[in-house]
């Protein structure tokens, strides 16, 4: 089976409206996802949709599911950006990670004619045994909306 990219949860949604602020809005997003299929490596879930401009300044994985399942969390194309691979065990099922805390704080830069002004936080699938049930829940923090150029 060939690798996939799937729209989930909060990357299909549209941004909620914020004013300017002086020091920005910090926004909060949860993601989560279920999955009962048989994927294929490098398939990759976006997961949630961050403004261009937006600084990432911290983020959580959470997985639940059958053991041996390998994932890796990104952004576009770098898709393992804040969690390298990391392999479900009977030790991990369940473990909160945080994101990498020396790539922290990440601007989001998307080109100015870019169609899309944004980015995905992305969970990429990097080693699959054989059809898979598993969960998984993102939380980030971002910076959006700086009035006054402090960020």
């Amino acid at each position: 089976m060939a690798a996939s990219l799937f729209a989930r949860g909060k990357a299909t949604t549209a941004f909620e409206p914020m004013g300017p602020t002086a020091g920005g809005n910090l926004v909060t997003v949860v993601a989560s996802h279920s999955v009962t299929a048989a994927l294929s490596a490098d398939d990759v879930f976006q997961m949630i949709k961050v403004p261009n401009g937006a600084i990432i300044i911290d983020g959580y994985m959470k997985v639940v599911g059958d053991l041996g399942f390998a994932y890796e969390v990104g952004v576009g194309g770098d898709t393992n950006k804040f969690v390298t691979v990391n392999t479900v065990s009977a030790t991990t099922t369940g473990t909160v990670f945080a994101f990498l805390r020396n790539l922290l704080p990440f601007k989001i830069s998307v080109t100015a004619n870019a169609a899309n002004q944004f980015d995905t936080i992305d969970v990429k699938a990097t080693v699959i045994a054989a059809t898979v049930a598993q969960s998984w829940s993102l939380v980030v923090h971002y910076l959006v909306d700086d009035a006054d150029g402090l960020l």
